[in-house]
């Protein structure tokens, strides 16, 4: 039976991640990437043309998601941004851990992805949830305790694929709140 041809997009994309995160993407050859999804070069180069080319659809996802994050919090208020800003982040941080993972270790390649917009994009995107982080204060000590949420996440979801994702969000969630100096007081169940 012959596999369809969308069966082996996803294939190649899922290989691709896979070895980015493990070899890096200098490290990673099209050859290689053929191999893992059991398919022959040529297959790939006709679906994907370059090896940016797959990087580009690897990381188009959560490129998606992220602009979609920065444009929900265009749009919320600012007693309640930082909040939903902690929410966001982690959620996509834990749901694209892989990705995160190749963002981090070889940010020169995965930060010139066209999916961002062009140049300056990332900064772009940075800047908005540094902003929206720090509740779009422009006190410098709320700025700092933004950026340390903003990388301890990324590092978190990233250094511990292995782990569960709701504990972790639970986690990551209540402590980045702490951090931003915006915990939630706790309920109270006594009657």
């Amino acid at each position: 039976m012959a596999r369809s041809p969308s069966g082996l997009r996803e294939r190649l994309l899922d290989a691709a991640l896979r070895l980015f995160v493990a070899h890096g993407y200098r490290g990673t050859s099209l050859h290689d990437i053929a191999v893992d999804a059991g398919c022959a070069k040529a297959s790939l180069v006709y679906h994907f043309g370059c090896k940016a080319a797959i990087l580009n659809e690897v990381l188009a996802p959560a490129v998606r998601s992220v602009t979609l994050l920065r444009e929900r919090l265009a749009e919320e208020p600012d007693d309640s941004v930082a909040a939903e800003a902690v929410a966001g982040l982690v959620d996509l941080s834990l749901r694209y851990r892989g990705e995160m993972t190749l963002l981090l270790s070889d940010f020169a390649e995965a930060g010139a992805v066209k999916e961002w917009g062009g140049d300056g994009a990332v900064p772009s995107v940075t800047e908005a949830l540094l902003s929206a982080l720090s509740g779009r204060s422009s006190d410098p000590a709320d700025r700092v305790r933004a950026a340390m949420v903003l990388g301890g996440v990324a590092v978190a979801c990233a250094s511990s694929r292995d782990l569960p994702a709701a504990p972790m969000r639970e986690q990551l969630v209540h402590d980045s709140l702490r951090v931003l100096g915006r915990e939630r007081a706790p309920t109270d169940t006594a009657t």
